[in-house]
């Protein structure tokens, strides 16, 4: 590679709270393009998913993936979720502003995300 061309990777480590809620706090994507999320060693959810903002305090609504003959069938973007262990985040995700955790049950406590431009 030639001297002064490299490829720089932003890396983030940030915490989302819950606060006896289904809902977690938001998340500002700010260019980002790929990351993980760690439960906490106790949680009282079996799954997991999704809703986006354009704006922190705005209306949040949920994320669908698209699939099928001309993408008629959607589904709800949910992921399985057990505790202490790592989940790579929906690529969906990255083209929504800002964005939430969606909760089964009522969380308290805090998730570590873990991003890279």
């Amino acid at each position: 590679m030639s001297a002064g061309y490299e490829i720089k990777r932003e890396q983030r480590t940030e915490n989302v709270t819950f606060a006896a809620s289904t809902a977690s706090s938001a998340v500002a994507n700010s260019g980002f393009a790929g990351g993980t999320f760690t439960t906490p060693a106790s949680i009282a959810s079996t799954t997991v998913g999704f809703k986006r903002s354009n704006a922190s305090g705005g209306t949040y609504t949920s994320i669908y993936e698209t699939s099928g003959a001309g993408l008629a069938t959607s589904t709800l973007i949910a992921i399985a979720v057990a505790a202490s262990r790592t989940y790579r985040l929906p690529d969906e995700l990255f083209g929504c502003p800002f964005w939430k955790f969606e909760a089964s049950n009522a969380e308290t406590g805090t998730w570590q995300i873990d991003r890279a431009t």
